[in-house]
């Protein structure tokens, strides 16, 4: 996912590019050189790259954040519990060992 995201990004970068260097190239061969416009071009291709930087640093951020959050837990615990008629246990899935275990005493 992270390697599309650069290509993609990455391929957008590069079409804007092609588009602001023609429009720049564009004005500057004209007969009467408009400033304006070379001005114009070159800062909408600063835009364009931080606008790019600025996007993949957020999808960087949320895919972290996510990671953290959905991170798998290697916690595991053991629950046993018994008296003379009946044993029960509850335990994860994992290597646990027996932390808490509770032995009732007889009803009268």
């Amino acid at each position: 996912m992270l390697l599309f995201t650069i290509a993609y990004l990455s391929v957008n970068l590069f079409f804007q590019y092609q588009n602001y260097n023609a429009g720049i190239s564009a004005a500057l061969r004209a007969s009467s050189i408009d400033h304006a416009v070379v001005i114009t071009y070159t800062r909408a291709w600063d835009f364009a790259v931080v606008k790019v930087s600025s996007i993949f640093l957020a999808f960087c951020l949320i895919m972290v954040g996510a990671l953290y959050v959905l991170r798998v837990a290697t916690v595991s615990y053991s629950f046993t519990m018994a008296n003379q008629a009946h044993k029960s246990s509850l335990e994860t899935g994992g290597k646990a060992t027996p932390s808490t275990s509770q032995t009732p005493t007889p009803a009268r």
